[in-house]
């Protein structure tokens, strides 16, 4: 995320509130449930609950980490190493996908 000024919004400190309430990987909390909290209806996708998501990470400095299960604040070492290791693993995946369409792309126009 660029860093850039976020503005601290009532739901930016929500967010935070409840964030705080989840901590460890056994407690996280979806973004679905977050919106419910926050009393915002927004699809499926909770793209916009996601960024504020993203946003009080950065802004309150939250060592937070997320996967299929929700969010949550990581407390041990543990918790940061499996998550970073998951990031790794994404980015593995994304230079592939990537180096595969770019074949794919060559191989079609040349």
């Amino acid at each position: 995320m660029k860093q850039t000024s976020i503005a601290v919004t009532p739901e930016l400190k929500q967010v935070k509130s409840i964030l705080m309430k989840h901590k460890g990987k056994k407690h996280s909390i979806s973004s679905g449930e977050i919106a419910d909290l926050l009393g915002m209806s927004e699809g499926e996708t909770h793209s916009q609950i996601r960024k504020l998501i993203k946003q009080c990470a950065y802004v309150y400095r939250i060592p937070l980490a997320g996967n299929s299960n929700g969010y949550y604040v990581i407390t041990k070492q543990k918790e940061l190493d499996e998550y970073c290791e998951n990031l790794e693993t994404r980015v593995r995946q994304i230079n592939q996908r990537k180096r595969t369409m770019q074949k794919f792309f060559q191989e079609k126009y040349g």
